[in-house]
């Protein structure tokens, strides 16, 4: 008769590459063949709504909870990259200088989503003090850089996101950093949580 298994279930946000996700918990199936990850993506929403709704076991987002019952861990920093087409010339740059994207299209996530991601994009713009020309908010779930690749403008996106990316895009490291979370709720750990958990502190 074969174990039982243990589902956790995690939210992570559109901005969050998948390709972190699975090396994060890389060595679950080694050290607890019973837990079974179901990864699903919050593409409206924080997914630290989610968690706090109950809806999952664990929240990965780019900001940790003030709230109280809600414990985050830092798993990295890594830059922003700016992502561009063939077409455009700061494709063949070497380096960004961010006073020249002054004039230039963007497709960005829709600015009025509740994720993370759009808080740290628009510090990034205020930083850098800049008002990209034509902000085409994007709430299509297919991966932004299809959408790159054929001409209609440049994004703003984590450099892990670079990963294995076919695209034909470039990306380019911006002088901008962000952090990556990892949430749970502490007054309502399953076994399945505390398994992760000891994976990632061991």
């Amino acid at each position: 008769m074969s174990a039982k298994q243990i589902p956790v279930h995690i939210i992570k946000e559109t901005s969050v590459s998948l390709n972190i996700v699975n090396e994060l918990f890389s060595g679950v199936n080694q050290l607890y063949p019973r837990i079974r990850i179901n990864t699903t993506t919050s593409h409206s929403r924080s997914a630290l709504a989610a968690l706090q709704l109950g809806e999952c076991h664990m929240a990965i987002s780019h900001e940790s909870s003030i709230l109280r019952g809600i414990n985050s861990l830092r798993l990295l920093r890594e830059p922003l990259a700016l992502v561009a087409p063939p077409s455009f010339p700061v494709y063949s740059f070497n380096q960004v200088n961010v006073e020249r994207l002054q004039n230039m299209r963007f497709l960005l996530p829709a600015t009025d989503l509740e994720s993370s991601y759009t808080k740290k994009l628009a510090q990034f713009f205020a930083v850098h003090q800049l008002v990209p020309a034509t902000f085409l908010d994007s709430r299509l779930q297919l991966p932004i850089t299809q959408l790159v690749a054929q001409g209609l403008g440049l994004s703003v996106l984590p450099q892990s996101f670079s990963y294995n990316d076919t695209s034909g895009c470039r990306f380019l490291k911006l002088p901008y950093e962000i952090e990556l979370y990892l949430n749970w709720q502490s007054n309502n750990m399953d076994i399945g949580t505390e398994y992760l958990l000891h994976l990632l502190f061991r």
